[in-house]
Parts: C-alpha cells; structure tokens; sequence
C-alpha cells in the first residue's frame, strides 16, 4: 500500500496508482521508465481507466515537473476554436479577438499537453499538430509570423486508433509521430484482483471528505461489488462509493444503498456466465431478507410479517443464508441509542 507520508507531496506520482493487476504494473512500469524523456506517448483505454492520472504522472515525475502541464479536451472544444485554442490569435484576427491569445502551446513551453479524445481532432488541424511534433513551430492566427514552443505531447483515446487510421478517419504520418511510447490501460472488469484496494480507498477517501465514521461492506453488497462489470470502469466505482457512503446511516454499507442497476448483477450482465436459476434466487432471497431485517430493526417476527412469512420458515431462511438479525439490532443502537423491540422469543 502507498506511504501517506511519501505521497502526501506528491499527489501525482506513480505510486499513488493502486494496484496489483500484472497488466496495470507493467504500464507503470514502461510509464516510469520513459517518464523523464521527452517521448511523446500514446495511451489508450476506455473511459474511466485513468488515462489523465498515468498523464499526471509521467508529467509530475520529470524534469519538467515545475513547469505547466495543461489538458485539452478534443472532444470538448469546438472545431471551429480548436485552432485558436491550441496556437494563440493576435488582436484582430477575427470578429471578437480583441486581444492576442498566446494560445495553449505556448502558455505549455517547457511543460507537457496532454490531449485528452485526440480521435476527434479535425484534418485540418492534425496537419498542424503534425508541424510541432517534428519542428517545433506553429502560427497563431492572424499573423505569418513562426513561434517555437518546447513542449512534450501526451494523447489519449478510448477508441482504437490504429483501426482509425485504417478507416481513413486519422491520419497515419500523425498517428505514428504520436505512437512512440504506447500504453493500454485495461478495463475494470480485467483487473478484479484490484477491487478490494480500490474500494477501500474511496471508503476511506469518502468517510473522511463527509466527516463519517469508518464503514464497512455488508457481504452481500461486497459480492455485488466483485461481481459487477463496471462499464464506467474505475470513475464508476468511484461514484457508486461516494453515493453508498453518502445513504448509509449505520456502519455498513447495504446492498440498498448500491445503484438499481446492481440488482440484476449476474442475471443480465453478458460479460459473465448466466446464474443458475438457483444461484439467482439464493441470491435474490439473501439481499431481501437483510433489507426486511433492517427496515424492521433486526426483529424477526415483524420482518416475517413484512415478509408475508411464517414465522419458523422465515427464521430457518436466516440460518440457512447464515444471516445474524442482530447485527441488525446492533446498528440500531449505535444509530438512536434505543434497544430494539422484542422478538418475544
């Protein structure tokens, strides 16, 4: 695990990157080797893999750690400013430029940009970017005048660009200019082995940012948590956290307080194998039961009642799934202070 006290100055290093997943170790490790060049690097993922954070730290970790890293959006800006945003105008160069705009190349000298969604550059503009990487120059709008600017490119994709390339949708003297360090973060659903690290880093991350007491998993919501795909990968998992911890009012974190989508995890999910019908219902009868449990305060009879249950059938359920009511009850102490209601067993 990271030393508080090693990172706590350096928020951007590799080491703040948890992880165990080889895959993942091995782009850290290519990442730090190249880190202080001036190679221009390719990273590819899907949205939410931490393509920005690998960016940060190839930046933060070299010698030019003390100059500007700034990140541009391709995707974000439009293509008509894309130019402007990236060379600079002089003052008159276009209806509305009232003052010249350095432009972010330049406001980047000696530092890093990072090119976030570089797939939805225009042509047009490509062909430029192409004049920095092999010289160096470009040319704000408005002037013929040729400006230098000393800056190391980082780009990300979560598209295949190769396969742009193929299709005539990028261009190949580009791609291969930008393709000299190339990093493929994999998804979330490929490193499994990592969910623990990650999840207790955003409980600890969450607990403290809320002012709340340290909480745990319920099981049944860690198996959901294992068992999810996350199609938002890592920014996902994120939020669904922070959403959990901002629900929970005990000191266990329920499968209530998980996203709806989580409550047909294994049976609709594709990227898995199908639940046996048995294995669905084993599954659905134990997150049912907790949640009567706690909406009754952990007193079995009135969660048989709310259950439609009778009492023995109800209560042998619980010990089959291995289920305490009163860590139920317990809970509702620690919340209110109050003893619960007898079971009048």
């Amino acid at each position: 695990m990271v030393d508080p006290a090693q990172t706590a100055s350096q928020p951007h290093c590799f080491n703040r990157i948890i992880g165990r997943n080889l895959q993942l170790l091995e782009v850290l490790r290519d990442a730090s080797r190249i880190a202080d060049t001036k190679a221009t690097v390719l990273i590819e993922g899907e949205s939410g893999t931490g393509k920005e954070l690998i960016a940060r730290a190839i930046h933060y970790e070299s010698s030019r750690a003390d100059k500007p890293m700034i990140c541009i959006n391709c995707g974000a800006v439009p293509e008509n400013l894309l130019e402007s945003e990236f060379f600079g105008y002089e003052r008159g160069a276009f209806t509305g430029a009232l003052k010249s705009y350095k432009g972010k190349f330049q406001a980047a000298d000696g530092g890093t940009i990072f090119l976030d969604e570089v797939d939805e550059m225009p042509p047009a503009l490509q062909v430029k970017l192409l004049r920095v990487l092999q010289r160096g120059e470009f040319t704000p709008l408005g002037t013929h005048e040729i400006r230098r600017s000393d800056v190391r490119i980082i780009a990300a994709t979560n598209s295949n660009l190769k396969q742009l390339v193929a299709e005539g949708r990028f261009r190949d003297d580009l791609y291969y200019r930008l393709n000299v360090v190339y990093l493929h973060l994999p998804p979330l659903r490929e490193r499994k082995e990592d969910l623990p690290l990650l999840i207790d880093r955003f409980l600890c991350q969450f607990c403290e940012q809320f002012n709340k007491s340290p909480l745990k998993l319920n099981k049944s919501t860690e198996t959901l948590l294992m068992d999810y795909s996350y199609p938002g990968n890592i920014r996902e998992l994120e939020n669904i956290i922070q959403r959990a911890v901002l629900l929970c009012e005990t000191d266990e974190i329920l499968p209530e307080h998980l996203p709806c989508e989580f409550c047909n995890v294994g049976v609709t999910d594709q990227r898995f194998a199908p639940l046996t019908f048995s294995e669905a219902r084993e599954q659905f009868e134990r997150i049912y039961f907790e949640k009567v449990l706690s909406e009754s305060k952990g007193v079995i009879r009135e969660a048989a009642r709310r259950a439609g249950l009778d009492y023995k059938n109800f209560y042998m359920k619980l010990k089959c799934y291995g289920i305490d009511p009163h860590g139920f009850r317990e809970r509702e102490i620690q919340a209110d202070g109050r003893l619960p209601l007898s079971d009048g067993v």
